[in-house]
């Protein structure tokens, strides 16, 4: 029996690249008018379904088993989240700051804050 090789995250990302090529390259062939290599290819699939379905049902059980890609999961849903409550805000910020623009008191303070902040900064570099 043969002792298979770990592969590394890179390796992995690169034997990913080469079968989505591979994958593109069929999906290409198949979609030609008139190709030759399409009913070759569906009957290549139709021997081999079960192997086809038994490898993509295993790599899909590995991945959501991984603790990596659990973790990835949630912080790609967390910053989903976090956008979506960001965005929602950000209308209401934006009404806000043109209220305080609206109102020449709080204008003024904010013409008054900015000049102070200024001035500071030019003391500092002085």
């Amino acid at each position: 029996m043969t002792e298979q090789k770990v592969l590394s995250e890179f390796e992995k990302g690169v034997l990913s690249i080469m079968q989505n090529a591979v994958t593109d390259t069929i999906k290409a062939r198949m979609t030609e008018y008139g190709s030759p290599l399409k009913p070759i290819i569906d009957d290549a699939f139709k021997v081999h379904a079960d192997t086809i379905r038994k490898i993509m049902y295993d790599a899909m059980g590995e991945a959501i088993n991984d603790g990596n890609f659990k973790e990835s999961v949630k912080q790609a849903f967390y910053h989903k989240v976090a956008r979506g409550l960001v965005d929602g805000i950000a209308g209401s910020v934006d009404k806000a700051i043109n209220q305080f623009k609206q109102d020449p008191t709080i204008k003024a303070k904010m013409v008054l804050a900015i000049e102070t902040i200024i001035s500071g900064l030019e003391k500092v570099k002085d």
